[in-house]
């Protein structure tokens, strides 16, 4: 490739025209790397992951086609692809700080949150003042339980006026790290800051919408007992070489008397317990120590990845175990195996200390035990796998000018897409975590239930509501599951309407109600309520009871008990969220019902309540001779069917209260009935 550039001055100005003779492969080159990103922004990934996958087939060499495959593979979630492709970047432009954070974000993603930890730092070594690294290193921190520097990292990101993405996620972050050390009331406003910027995002173009946001593998790692307990991941295993042993192994001197035996302390007192004994283990080595050596006191020397384990021999239970390396928190492991895979590439050559520090039961610390290493990567010529290829057809010849023009273009592009976002599931979650906290078990079910209705597999939310359910409802155990009608009631019937809310009918329904001071049980649809919310207070406001109709009104015989039980819980949630009202009275869409609809109604607390006359068994006859109908059929104790809806419910309902009325009838809600089965 050649570079040539011709200057004329036209009208007083310059006008510069860049020639630029390329090879005849690179106009492809040029070309395709274009046409990648014109699609990557028009939010086709997968298409546009491809098209930069050819375009590295026709030019291997160049760093911005492999940062673009990087940006595009994790967006789709594709872990391995980019975590590739951004280690080839840093092999040949090492001081990158977009590839240093996007590899940080790969490896936080796939749960390595020491490496990913390593990487933000890299990266603000090289630009101290790149907000997204900083909110990513402070919310790896928090990981680490280092809630305290999280917070001073947080506080640095928010004092640099960053964009609304950056700002969003570093208050998730900082209500994380308040919530850690138990700052509730301040993690509360963190998280309503974080909410509001979350669903703001959610409605502005892109890059916003398309910026990697699922954190929840990494929520799911947090050392911290308000979390998920969930073992470290055990990292890769390499193949093991003869490993290098130091141990950190406490003596006391013997006091014997004369006869070589052990003396007895004359004062006896509680025998403290011995201190731990740590083992540490590197494998493979650069170079073993030097034998000869008194105690093998030179250190071993390390290079490219290398598996760190350490065993521990304490009397004390270990609560948790951290790794230091260059003073900076590498690894922390709340259940051994422990093992880390230490990518020493991140370090510099030289001397370096590997420090363990062991804490109780309480979080304190019980010891701390010191190994010296040295680094030995580019004093001993060691490249990366990643970049061999790269380096041998490239040699040591310094990058072309139109390196740096590609990469200022794809990396003006790529900047805001490396950015975690703050996500309303994940926001959330921390908010039910610090009302759990407070123990405030209804505005934990109730923030978990915002999670459950959008998705249902969210970490550990469905199993957490399904518990709170026990704490919050009880349910009284009664034989009788089903209800048709209620025997020795006397003459007292229930008024039920199904399907609502819905204009126009609802209004006219209460209209009449009110006219005949009647209060009736409202078996609503949840969809209905969430587009109805006017009507659904407009019930409430009437005193009428709510019951539940599921949410979308689809045969639940049909459903898989997941479904079912989805159904039943998110109409739950519309009508507390709208109404405040428990509801326990379900009636399946339609009647339909079989053994798996009863099991997922009663599992959840319900009660089944059918009817004992139905509008639509005489769909052909006029209002007042169905209303005729209806009250032959109820009988005393029985159960009214009507709906809100196109049928004839809305105009019937007058001659039905006058017709019952008349005949003495006592008309009550579903629940009032159902006590007085209880008081026979």
């Amino acid at each position: 490739m050649s570079l040539r550039m011709t200057v004329f001055r036209v009208g007083g100005s310059v006008l510069c025209l860049t020639l630029i003779t390329l090879a005849a492969h690179a106009n492809p080159y040029l070309s395709k790397l274009k046409e990648g990103w014109s699609i990557l922004e028009k939010g086709q990934i997968g298409r546009s992951a491809s098209i930069f996958a050819e375009t590295i087939h026709l030019d291997p060499q160049r760093a911005a086609a492999h940062l673009s495959l990087a940006v595009a593979a994790s967006l789709q979630q594709d872990w391995k692809t980019a975590l590739n492709a951004f280690q080839t970047v840093l092999s040949t432009q090492p001081r990158d700080v977009l590839g240093w954070n996007g590899l940080g974000v790969v490896h936080l993603q796939q749960g390595q949150t020491a490496e990913a930890m390593a990487c933000f730092e890299k990266a603000l070594e090289i630009e101290p003042d790149y907000a997204a690294a900083r909110v990513h290193l402070a919310f790896t921190l928090c990981l680490h339980n280092l809630p305290d520097r999280a917070l001073e990292e947080c506080e640095r990101v928010m004092r640099s006026n960053p964009n609304a993405d950056v700002r969003g996620f570093a208050q998730q972050t900082r209500a994380l790290a308040l919530l850690l050390k138990r700052y509730h009331d301040e993690a509360l406003a963190a998280v309503r800051d974080a909410l509001y910027a979350a669903t703001a995002a959610r409605n502005r173009p892109y890059p916003s919408w398309v910026a990697l946001a699922d954190t929840r593998h990494a929520f799911a790692l947090i050392a911290h007992p308000l979390f998920v307990a969930q073992k470290l991941p055990e990292p890769r295993m390499m193949t093991p070489l003869p490993p290098v042993v130091h141990a950190d192994v406490p003596t006391s001197p013997n006091v014997t008397n004369g006869n070589g035996q052990p003396t007895p302390p004359k004062n006896p007192s509680p025998v403290a317990p011995p201190p731990p004994t740590i083992k540490v283990t590197f494998s493979p080595v650069g170079q073993p120590p030097d034998s000869s050596a008194p105690d093998n006191s030179v250190p071993p020397a390390v290079r490219g990845v290398v598996t760190v384990m350490v065993e521990v021999n304490s009397v004390t239970p270990i609560r948790y175990l951290r790794l230091v390396v260059g003073g900076r928190v590498r690894a922390v492991f709340n259940a051994p195996p422990y093992q880390w895979r230490w990518n020493t590439l991140l370090d510099n050559d030289g001397e370096a200390e590997l420090i363990v520090r062991l804490y109780g039961a309480t979080g304190a610390l019980l010891g701390e035990s010191k190994f010296p290493v040295r680094v030995q990567n580019r004093s001993a010529g060691f490249q990366p796998a990643s970049s061999s290829l790269l380096m041998t057809e490239r040699g040591d010849n310094p990058a072309s000018p139109m390196d740096g023009e590609e990469l200022d273009f794809v990396r003006q592009r790529a900047r805001p897409l490396l950015t975690l976002t703050a996500h309303p599931h994940a926001v959330r979650y921390l908010k039910a975590k610090i009302h759990a906290a407070q123990e405030d078990w209804a505005a934990t079910y109730d923030t978990l239930m915002e999670i459950y209705a959008d998705d249902p597999s969210y970490l550990d939310v469905r199993a957490q509501i399904l518990t709170l359910r026990e704490r919050l409802y009880q349910v009284p155990v009664d034989d009788v599951l089903e209800v048709q009608f209620v025997p020795g009631a006397g003459n007292v019937v229930a008024l039920t309407f199904d399907d609502g809310p819905r204009s126009p009918y609802t209004e006219r329904i209460l209209e009449t109600l009110r006219q005949y001071n009647v209060k009736a049980t409202f078996f609503v649809v949840g969809k209905m309520v969430e587009n109805h919310p006017d009507l659904t207070l407009a019930i409430l406001k009437d005193g009428h009871e709510f019951a539940n109709h599921s949410y979308l009104h689809y045969n639940m015989a049909r459903m898989t008990p997941l479904e079912l039980e989805r159904e039943i819980l998110r109409c739950e949630h519309a009508v507390r969220k709208v109404t405040g009202k428990e509801i326990r009275l379900f009636r399946p869409p339609g009647g339909r019902y079989d053994e798996e609809v009863r099991q997922a109604i009663n599992g959840l607390g319900y009660k089944t309540i059918f009817w004992t006359a139905n509008i639509t068994s005489f769909p052909l006859l006029p209002p007042y001779q169905i209303a005729e109908k209806l009250v032959e059929r109820v009988g005393q104790g029985g159960i009214i069917l009507l709906h809100n809806g196109m049928d004839k419910s809305a105009w019937v309902l007058p001659h039905l209260l006058r017709l019952l009325r008349l005949r003495g009838t006592r008309i009550v809600t579903v629940s009032e009935l159902l006590e007085m089965r209880g008081r026979r």
